[in-house]
């Protein structure tokens, strides 16, 4: 088990965001190689990849990723990466610390400990994530997805950041 200590809640920086231009951190959790096709083809997809992509985590919960090819934006990180009191270990912590960015979206699911340390880690100006009672304070802007289809959650999390013309 993982002895985590309280996650500290997002701060609001009062920057201005803007999607067009911002540097994006997408984060992930998936638990099969299937789960990582659908996020290989999310990336792959001309609306995704018009935007800013500076990094991407997947926090893949079984054994290694090497089935599926990606580029080298993209981390694969399990549970190996954190020492046993949930610090993260060196290779981690400096792919949090060059994972500074205007945005992060995180498709991780709430109850997911590692995903939330990570989260609170990396330092972005606005972070908007899946809505769940455990993490709420993680970010800026949590919304409730009925669809698992990640493109479509993509899609509201850009809808929302732009349309509410955040100043975070």
């Amino acid at each position: 088990m993982l002895a985590v200590n309280p996650l500290p809640g997002q701060n609001n920086s009062g920057k201005l965001v803007n999607v067009q231009s911002a540097k994006f951190v997408l984060l992930f959790n998936c638990s099969s190689t299937d789960e990582l096709e659908v996020i290989s083809k999310l990336l792959n997809n001309t609306k995704v990849s018009n935007f800013n992509i500076n990094s991407v985590g997947i926090f893949f919960c079984n054994a290694v990723a090497d089935a599926v090819n990606f580029d080298n934006k993209i981390t694969i990180i399990n549970q190996n990466d954190f020492t046993v009191f949930g610090s993260e270990k060196k290779n981690l912590s400096n792919w949090i610390s060059s994972s500074k960015c205007n945005i992060l979206l995180s498709f991780a699911d709430g109850d997911n400990i590692y995903c939330n340390r990570i989260t609170s880690s990396i330092d972005a100006d606005f972070k908007a994530g899946k809505y769940s009672k455990i993490n709420a304070d993680l970010y800026d802007l949590t919304l409730v997805f009925k669809t698992k289809d990640y493109l479509k959650q993509f899609d509201n999390f850009i809808h929302y950041i732009t349309n509410l013309n955040i100043n975070t």
